[in-house]
């Protein structure tokens, strides 16, 4: 277990930290983490999708769209996931799987996402939606702090 980490984690950061420094792009990594920094808080989601309350079956899928507000950042800066869970009464996921959103385009300031959610078993589900850096450059983003969950 403990090589299995080492190799998934610090050799693949390791590779990339190598790479980088070779094509001199650490500063240019670290401007695009100062840039996120600088203008998170004008980033914004919502949901532009109902929310069935229905019986779905097993099988079946729901579209969903995101219209998201970047403000300064760009598209390629941030990944749009949506996050499909168990729920229990609260509301609150108990488990769940988050899956990449497709870029569909521009809308005025704001730029849509869409995706699809595939009803893979039965009982009570929910999903949302999220923001998160994105810089392909760097293997395993964390940047703690820095989720934008949608408004609605």
């Amino acid at each position: 277990m403990l090589k299995e980490y080492y190799e998934k984690f610090y050799v693949k950061a390791s590779r990339s930290y190598r790479k980088l420094a070779v094509e001199n792009r650490i500063s240019e990594v670290r401007q695009w983490k100062k840039n996120v920094e600088n203008n998170w808080q004008d980033v914004r989601i919502i949901i532009d999708s109902f929310k069935p309350n229905m019986e779905i079956h097993s099988g079946s899928s729901i579209p969903v769209r995101a219209i998201v507000w970047l403000g300064a950042l760009r598209p390629e800066d941030v990944k749009i996931q949506m996050v499909v869970g168990d729920i229990d009464g609260e509301t609150v996921f108990k488990s769940g799987k988050s899956f990449d959103m497709a870029y569909e385009g521009k809308m005025g300031d704001a730029h849509i996402y869409k995706g699809e959610i595939k009803c893979f078993r039965s009982g009570r589900h929910d999903f949302a939606v999220m923001v998160i850096p994105h810089n392909e450059n760097i293997p395993h983003m964390s940047m703690p702090f820095f989720i934008k969950w949608n408004d609605n």
